[in-house]
């Protein structure tokens, strides 16, 4: 696809006027792969106009691919698969990445998310803990970052299981560039985890 534009984590290939972008990472969870914790992936999403159209996720260590194109449903392998339908973050596992790439501080949220009762896990990644709320394991996930590579894939694969992804403040935004964060969720508690953030953001 000479046409295509490419955003990846080891790097980029932008054309002008492009009106498709392939987002890749490789591997998300470098440090836990470094250590050999097994919750890293890779990732590839296709990117139209700014709007995910498709997502890959594999999990080369129990051998799960979990994809989704834009109004198909979502998969893990060949079974078709769907989010949670928990309605409250009491008992419910959350992930929760705070990079420092946007000029707030998150300090406070993982505190406001266990008075919640919410089983915070950090896991050095973004899209495991994502590909997770797809097929029903997590109910959310906060990521801080600013890298759309992070999260391209999850936009469509969560979506298309029946859940809803947005940025740190609740509105649409664009995978071709820069993004303002995400908030990843089964969409019954997506309300609930905004307010968690828009509570603990502080400017820096």
């Amino acid at each position: 696809f000479p046409d295509h534009s490419v955003i990846a984590e080891e790097g980029s290939r932008l054309l002008a006027n492009s009106e498709y972008a392939w987002l890749c990472d490789p591997v998300d969870g470098t440090t836990p792969f470094s250590h050999g914790i097994p919750t890293c992936v890779f990732s590839l999403a296709l990117v139209h106009n700014g709007i995910s159209e498709f997502g890959v996720i594999y999990d080369p260590f129990i051998d799960r691919l979990f994809w989704a194109q834009k109004g198909e449903g979502a998969f893990c392998n060949q079974t078709k698969i769907q989010v949670s339908e928990a309605s409250t973050l009491e008992r419910e596992l959350v992930g929760l990445e705070l990079p420092r790439d946007l000029p707030y501080d998150f300090s406070g949220l993982r505190e406001r998310l266990k008075k919640k009762r919410a089983k915070v896990l950090t896991l050095g990644c973004t899209i495991y803990p994502g590909m997770l709320i797809a097929s029903g394991e997590f109910v959310g996930n906060i990521f801080t970052g600013a890298k759309p590579h992070d999260v391209a894939a999850l936009k469509v694969v969560v979506e298309e299981a029946g859940g809803k992804v947005t940025d740190l403040f609740g509105k649409e935004q664009r995978y071709d560039k820069d993004i303002q964060g995400c908030v990843a969720s089964n969409l019954r508690v997506h309300d609930e985890l905004l307010t968690l953030v828009k509570d603990s953001l502080v400017k820096i």
